[in-house]
């Protein structure tokens, strides 16, 4: 039986020196546009039941530095860093949840996944989200 996804996420960090990737992220997030993302903030609400604007706020950040050192761990840094700089404020979160969920969960939550990346993943997050 293989362990809980996050405890191998845990893990995973632990065993690379992962944990580095949450500064690296805080850097980079766009933190004011959560601030400003009023659409963003009010489906999070709904969607999680959250009950305050401040703690919706903290949950999304959370979420985004986690999809972001997500995309760290399989060697995406850098295509992290470019989704944070230049996809558009209305976009940047769910362009780095959608990259995380496909590209960087199969390998880091995945049954039997590696923490690996190929040319042709990052190839893919270039062509799709920067060409």
């Amino acid at each position: 039986m293989k362990p809980p996804t996050w405890e191998r996420w845990h893990v995973a960090l632990n065993v690379t020196g992962g944990d580095r990737w949450f500064s690296i992220a805080d850097e980079h997030l766009p933190v004011n546009n959560l601030v400003t993302n009023k659409e963003l903030l009010t489906k999070w609400m709904k969607r999680h039941s959250v009950s305050s604007s401040d703690e919706a706020k903290k949950d999304i950040f959370q979420q985004a530095r986690n999809r972001f050192v997500d995309l760290c761990l399989i060697g995406l840094q850098d295509e992290a860093i470019r989704i944070c700089q230049h996809v558009p404020k209305s976009r940047w979160f769910a362009t780095l949840d959608y990259s995380s969920e496909v590209f960087a969960y199969p390998y880091v939550m995945g049954a039997g996944g590696a923490l690996i990346t190929s040319q042709k993943t990052e190839q893919h997050i270039n062509e799709y989200f920067f060409n």
